[in-house]
Formats: structure tokens, C-alpha cells, sequence
């Protein structure tokens, strides 16, 4: 569960908001109140689960990718611009 609490972190607000509204827009207050958190919650972790899956591990991927590429430039005295644009 650690690894997708800062997406955990970003999305549970929005399901909140959206689950209240949901229940506003459909008059649901006779609902089983306990439904109300536990599908928030629910939904909470499996909207991060896909958000840490499919947005924040290929972003760190690339980010890894542009700090070794440009750790190597440095340490090569490497040139960013192309021999052939000098």
C-alpha cells in the first residue's frame, strides 16, 4: 500500500467530493450509510492503483531514463548540442 499513497493522496478528494454529489444528484440518504465511506474508499484505492500503474511508474521510468542521460553528458563533458550544429 505504500507504493500508491501519494496517489492514494492526490485522488481521495475528488472521489469524496463526487461520492457526496453522487448522492445529492440521486437522493440516496435512505442508503445504507455505511456503503457511503466503504465505496469511497473502495474506489479511492482503485482509481490509485491504476494512477500508480499507468501514470506514476512510466513517468519515473522516464524520469530515470533523463537523469542518466544527462549524468552521463556531465560526466563525459558532453555537449548537449550535436557536433553538427557547432
Amino acid at each position: 500500500m505504500g507504493e500508491i499513497s501519494y496517489s492514494t493522496y492526490l485522488i481521495h478528494n475528488l472521489v469524496i467530493a463526487a461520492t457526496i454529489l453522487f448522492i445529492i444528484q440521486y437522493n440516496l440518504f435512505a442508503f445504507e450509510i455505511w456503503m457511503v465511506p466503504l465505496s469511497a474508499i473502495v474506489l479511492t484505492y482503485l482509481l490509485a492503483f491504476f494512477m500508480y500503474r499507468y501514470i506514476e511508474q512510466p513517468g519515473i521510468k522516464v524520469g530515470r531514463g533523463l537523469a542518466r542521460r544527462f549524468i552521463r553528458q556531465s560526466i563525459h563533458g558532453a555537449s548537449p548540442v550535436s557536433a553538427d550544429e557547432r
